[in-house]
């Protein structure tokens, strides 16, 4: 079921309200195990998270995620480019694309953050991001190494 169709069959059962919050929460579902790691490990240093708390970090997590990598640049014939140069060039141009928007991102989920958690919770949380971070780094650099020399 699409979005509209989704908004639609829930504006008529529920009402508007409702319904954005319903596609809101589907919106924002692969967000919310990393929130939930994080109020696990807030918990057991005795720093618990409220509801309000955990609810604003999903959406921080969900406004700064990292958009796709772009991919493989087409050529004329709108195949797959395989001139060495365009090819080589479309990568400098998607790594430092990608590059920004992981800055961003990174300093959004910090910033934002900052304005929801208390003093000792932010520092846990910056932890964390900076784990998401390595742990993004090393996943890139490992599909680096598995892509075949050009």
């Amino acid at each position: 079921i699409s979005n509209p169709e989704l908004l639609a069959a829930l504006q008529s059962a529920f009402g508007e309200a409702t319904a954005q919050t319903v596609l809101r929460f589907r919106e924002t579902l692969p967000m919310r195990p990393s929130v939930e790691e994080f109020a696990g490990r807030l918990l057991a240093a005795d720093l618990p998270l409220s509801e309000a708390q955990m609810e604003q970090l999903v959406n921080i997590v969900h406004d700064n995620r990292v958009p796709p990598r772009i991919g493989r640049p087409m050529g004329p014939d709108g195949a797959p480019a395989t001139d060495p140069m365009i090819v080589a060039t479309h990568e400098v141009q998607a790594n430092a694309t990608q590059s920004q928007a992981e800055a961003a991102s990174y300093q959004g989920l910090l910033e934002q953050a900052g304005a929801v958690l208390s003093v000792p919770q932010h520092e846990l949380w910056r932890q964390m991001v900076n784990e998401w971070v390595l742990s993004s780094a090393k996943a890139q650099a490992a599909d680096a190494a598995a892509q075949p020399p050009r």
